[in-house]
């Protein structure tokens, strides 16, 4: 009986091994360099409470711009010192960290999400993978998935051609566009 007991007591600690998942890399416009992911998704809520310090300008000002973006997705956000379990957290700030280098940023999806980048840009480029992220999580009715993502640019110059020689496109549209590929 101790060994039948013990047997069915081994064979769940195995199966719980094989059978739990590692987020895989998620697909985003450009792909992430590097992808720790863990077990488990970030559910999302209706809103968004963005943490930055004042005294850290680039925090700030990233914060500023990503509350315009959530805005203008239909999101609900704030700009906030104080967190609310009724809300998804967001930490921005920049820390100091020699190999991301310029525009490079640490993408941290757990409980809350946290970016974290030398610089502004690194913030930027952070904010531009969440909100897609985001995006994606809303179309197919999931949560994020928790992990963190190590990214910076292949090359500091980046660029794409379209075509307006064979059809016209208004300043509106352009504006889009860009928008959508930062």
């Amino acid at each position: 009986m101790l060994k039948k007991y013990l047997f069915i007591v081994t064979t769940l600690f195995v199966a719980n091994g094989v059978f739990s998942q590692i987020n895989t890399k998620p697909f985003v416009i450009p792909s992430i360099q590097k992808w720790d992911g863990k077990e488990g998704q970030l559910q999302l809520k209706e809103n968004y409470i963005i943490v930055a310090d004042k005294n850290d300008s680039s925090a700030w000002a990233t914060a500023q711009i990503l509350a315009s973006d959530f805005s203008g997705l239909g999101i609900k956000s704030s700009i906030s010192p104080k967190v609310s379990k009724d809300a998804v957290t967001i930490y921005l700030k920049t820390a100091i960290d020699t190999s991301l280098k310029q525009e490079g940023y640490r993408l941290d999806i757990s409980d809350n999400i946290e970016i974290s980048a030398p610089y502004y840009k690194g913030l930027i480029w952070g904010t531009r993978t969440l909100l897609q992220l985001i995006e994606q999580a809303k179309k197919h009715n999931t949560g994020l998935a928790k992990g963190t993502a190590i990214d910076l640019p292949q090359y500091p110059s980046r660029g794409f051609i379209l075509d307006d020689g064979r059809k016209f496109f208004s300043l509106e549209f352009l504006k889009r566009y860009i928008k959508m590929l930062s």
